[in-house]
C-alpha cells in the first residue's frame, strides 16, 4: 500500500494549520524520519501527558511502552522505507487504566518516493478488546456446558 504522495516543496502546515486535527478521536502525529515528533494533536498531548511546547523533536519511540518498543521501532523503519504499517500497542494512562492502541503508520512521500515525514495515527481500541475477551470467555462458558458423549475428547478450540 502507497504512502501519501506530495510535491518536492510540500512541508508540513503550520501548528495552527493543523488545529482541525484537535476534533479527531484519534491521537495524531507527524513524525520526521529521524523519529522526533513534528506534531501532535490535543487527544495525543492528553492521553500521553505531554506539554504541547515539548512536542517539537521528543522522540517519538521514547514514548511507547517498553512493552511495544520493539514493534513500535520495526514498524517506524518499515514506514520510512515507504510502507504503510501497523501494530497494537498497549499503555498505562493513568486514571484510564491499562489502553490499548492501533496505531497506522503512513509514510508522506515527496515527488521523487522519499519519505519526508510519517503520519502516525493511533486509535483507543480498548473496547475492542474487552469485548473480545468478554467473547472468549463466553465461548469457552458455552462449550463448557455442552459435555461431549462419554468416550469423545472435549473441545478446546476456544480462540477466535
Amino acid at each position: 500500500m502507497p504512502g501519501i504522495d506530495r510535491p518536492s516543496k510540500w512541508a508540513l502546515p503550520a501548528v495552527e494549520d493543523l488545529q482541525c486535527l484537535d476534533s479527531s478521536l484519534d491521537c495524531v502525529k507527524f513524525i520526521d524520519t529521524n523519529g522526533g515528533l513534528l506534531y501532535m494533536n490535543r487527544v495525543g498531548l492528553e492521553a500521553l501527558s505531554v506539554q504541547e511546547s515539548s512536542v517539537s523533536g521528543l522522540p517519538w519511540l521514547e514514548l511507547l511502552p517498553v512493552s511495544v518498543a520493539k514493534s513500535g521501532a520495526a514498524a517506524f523503519e518499515r514506514a520510512r522505507q515507504g510502507n504503510v504499517v501497523r501494530f497494537v500497542g498497549v499503555s498505562s494512562c493513568g486514571e484510564a487504566g491499562t489502553r490499548f492502541w492501533d496505531n497506522l503508520l503512513t509514510p508522506i512521500t515527496d515527488s521523487d518516493g522519499e519519505t519526508r515525514e510519517i503520519l502516525c495515527i493511533s486509535r483507543d481500541i480498548t473496547d475492542q478488546r474487552r469485548v473480545q475477551a468478554e467473547l472468549v470467555e463466553l465461548r469457552k462458558q458455552i462449550l463448557d456446558r455442552h459435555e461431549p458423549p462419554s468416550g469423545q475428547p472435549a473441545r478446546t478450540d476456544v480462540g477466535p
